[in-house]
């Protein structure tokens, strides 16, 4: 098998984020085509026509550059971005039943050593209080969402997930990968919680932040002493901070 040198592709965050940049990461994914025939820059490509070579993610630096190692000469590379208080924009503005369609930036990866630049925009964030039937907090509920990116071959969580959905998705990932563990760090923050979920704390608050706006957002609530409580939509709007309340009921 002939080996050939992968490419360092450097970039990074626009100018709209202040400096320094606090806990940023870049989410990437990158594509070889199957055949020849197969256009790598198009707006649009099918998930049949690629084979997903590398699923990860780089820290960003202070001054907002980053740098992913050895990619394949013309790969397409999709990416997301978030650090605190803002997220990379989405190349598409769709809306499917009120809900955000989140189209992840690209590049078609070249040896011309180009500096690629995220495009951001201020992130939304949500207060959770979860209570009880007689208006009481209910403290260590999860509460978490989801924000999909969509990738070639259908929807994919893009750099997180939840607990809700977390053990049917690593077993989908593990199964092309065959590294359960390493797919699960991908998923992980440096306090190793994943990027949209809290816990409540003893008021019975949970905070979510750096999530996509624009669209509706669901959240959904569980305890191990209470009914479940999914898909509780809210609108997040870019900068700004919602609140509400869920109530959980006990457990038969």
């Amino acid at each position: 098998m002939e080996l050939n040198p992968g490419i360092n592709v450097l970039g990074k965050l626009d100018s709209s984020v202040p400096r320094p940049v606090k806990n940023g990461k870049v989410y990437f994914r990158s594509y070889l085509p199957l055949n020849e025939d197969t256009e790598v820059g198009t707006e649009e490509v099918s998930g049949d026509l690629f084979l997903k070579v590398r699923y990860d993610q780089v820290d960003v630096n202070p001054d907002g550059t980053f740098k992913i190692d050895s990619l394949p000469l013309d790969s397409r590379l999709e990416f997301v971005a978030d650090c605190d208080g803002y997220v990379s924009q989405c190349r598409s503005g769709k809306l499917k039943n009120g809900r955000r369609m989140t189209y992840p930036q690209f590049c078609v990866v070249s040896n011309k050593n180009e500096l690629i630049s995220v495009q951001m925009e201020k992130a939304g964030s949500c207060e959770v209080h979860v209570i009880n039937k007689n208006g009481e907090p209910v403290p260590n509920a999860e509460v978490a969402c989801c924000p999909n990116i969509i990738v070639p071959g259908g929807a994919s969580m893009f750099g997180s997930t939840n607990r809700l959905n977390y053990h049917s998705h690593i077993k989908l990932l593990s199964e092309s990968h065959h590294k359960s563990d390493w797919v699960e760090n991908i998923f992980k923050n440096k306090d190793g919680k994943y990027s949209y979920e809290s816990k409540t704390d003893q008021f019975g608050i949970a905070v979510i932040k750096k999530l996509p706006a624009g669209g509706l957002e669901p959240f959904d609530v569980e305890h191990d002493n209470y009914q479940p409580s999914y898909e509780n939509e809210r609108l997040l709007k870019k900068g700004k901070k919602v609140d509400f309340i869920v109530m959980l009921k006990k457990k038969k």
